[in-house]
């Protein structure tokens, strides 16, 4: 399936937002609301020419649905102390530009990074693991 042009300019912002948080988030374990911000808009932006211009009221609806979902999924972790909130803000704004038909390939990825770091923490000797992973690529 070919993806149209908004669908493409989404794609790009979350691999721009993922890309910057994930050099904040391991350089000094914090993502900035700035960069939610900047991803806010960027959804604002595409919710509004979906709607205005092309009269697709499904898209934002499926975004706001994804943009929940994710934010129940990571939720659970940051409740529990697990994870910060700039994880699950960053995991929000994902699922609002991603939207619902997208939500897939992100849980395919979300499926395969968490697995491949389970591997490897199993793999480390106990004494060189780390006490915890940023979270920002996840």
């Amino acid at each position: 399936m070919a993806l149209g042009p908004i669908q493409f300019y989404c794609n790009t912002a979350v691999a721009l937002i993922c890309g910057i948080a994930l050099w904040t988030d391991c350089s000094s374990r914090r993502i900035s609301n700035r960069l939610i911000l900047i991803g806010l808009i960027c959804t604002g932006a595409v919710v509004l020419i979906e709607v205005y211009f092309k009269g697709d009221w499904q898209n934002a609806g499926g975004r706001l649905a994804a943009g929940g979902f994710a934010s129940f999924l990571h939720g659970i972790p940051y409740v529990s102390g697990q994870m910060g909130a700039g994880d699950l803000k960053l995991a929000m704004v994902m699922g609002l530009l991603l939207g619902w038909d997208a939500w897939h390939a992100y849980m395919g990825y979300y499926g395969l990074v968490l697995g491949t770091a389970a591997l490897i923490l199993c793999l480390v000797p106990a004494k060189h693991k780390p006490w915890s992973l940023p979270l920002a690529l996840f």
